[in-house]
């Protein structure tokens, strides 16, 4: 999309911003089923690589027995959405009160 990235008016802000909630979005809800099939092919060519959905790949290293593949994390896409919601903290007093900390990490005073 033509500039989309240059954030020069409240528009492509927006759009910006949409994009940036939607790939965290993907990473935070992907699916590695692609991946799986990918590690454990017996051949793998371009024609079928393309046609898989590998949006949760980080790296790809060849190694001496075979190859490796680092994943994006899960829970760190998780909390760059909270942190764009603007809900990070409403989910961090949310998760200190199960675990029964303060926001200092120290348990309560009786």
């Amino acid at each position: 999309m033509k500039g989309v990235l240059s954030v020069n008016n409240e528009i492509d802000r927006k759009e910006l911003k949409r994009r940036v909630i939607e790939g965290f979005s993907r990473l935070a809800e992907a699916n590695i089923s692609d991946v799986i099939k990918l590690i454990f092919a017996e051949k793998v060519n371009t024609a079928s690589v393309g046609k898989m959905d590998l949006h949760a790949v980080a790296s790809i290293k060849k190694v001496k027995d075979g190859v490796e593949i680092g994943l994006y994390n899960r829970f760190e896409a998780l909390e760059k959405l909270l942190e764009i919601s603007g809900e990070r903290d409403t989910a961090e007093d949310f998760l200190r009160a199960l675990s029964g900390t303060s926001p200092e990490g120290e348990p309560p005073e009786d």
